[in-house]
C-alpha cells in the first residue's frame, strides 16, 4: 500500500510541485492551501505524514498541528514543518508543538525527500488503522 502524505501550504506553487514530486517517488498525496481545510482532509484522508506551512489562511499551521497532536485520531500523525518561519523561537515553537521536522523554505526536494523517509522509516508511533 502507498504511503499517504498530505501537504498543507497557502503556496499553491509548492503544494503542486510537492504533489508531482512526491507522487512520482511512489506516495499518495493530497493537498490543501489553507490550514483549516488541511485539517478537515487530514480527517479524512488520515495520511502516514503530514507537511505543514506555518503561515496560511484559516488556521496557522501552529493551530493545525496542535488540533491534530489533540486528537486521538491524529496525533500520532508525524508533521514537518516546511516554512519560511526560521529563527530559533520559531523552530523551538515547532518541535514543542510536536513537529519531527522542521524544513526552511526555500528547500531541496531531494534533501527533503531523505528526511521524509526517514521520518516514515523511523515512526514507530503512528499505526494507521486500515493498515
Amino acid at each position: 500500500m502507498k504511503k499517504k502524505i498530505l501537504v498543507v501550504d497557502d503556496n499553491t506553487a509548492i503544494v503542486e510541485v510537492l504533489n508531482q514530486f512526491l507522487e512520482l517517488h511512489g506516495f499518495e498525496v493530497k493537498g490543501a492551501y489553507r490550514g483549516d481545510n488541511g485539517l478537515a482532509l487530514a480527517r479524512d484522508f488520515i495520511p502516514d505524514l503530514i507537511l505543514l506551512d506555518v503561515l496560511m489562511p484559516g488556521m496557522t499551521g501552529h493551530e493545525v498541528c496542535t488540533s491534530l497532536k489533540q486528537d486521538d485520531k491524529l496525533k500520532e500523525i508525524p508533521v514537518i514543518f516546511v516554512t519560511v518561519e526560521g529563527k530559533e523561537e520559531d523552530i523551538n515553537l515547532g518541535y514543542s508543538l510536536g513537529a519531527v521536522d522542521y524544513v526552511l523554505k526555500p528547500f531541496n526536494l531531494l534533501d527533503l525527500h531523505k528526511r521524509i523517509m526517514f521520518v516514515l522509516e523511523n515512526n514507530n508511533g503512528h499505526k494507521r488503522k486500515d493498515s
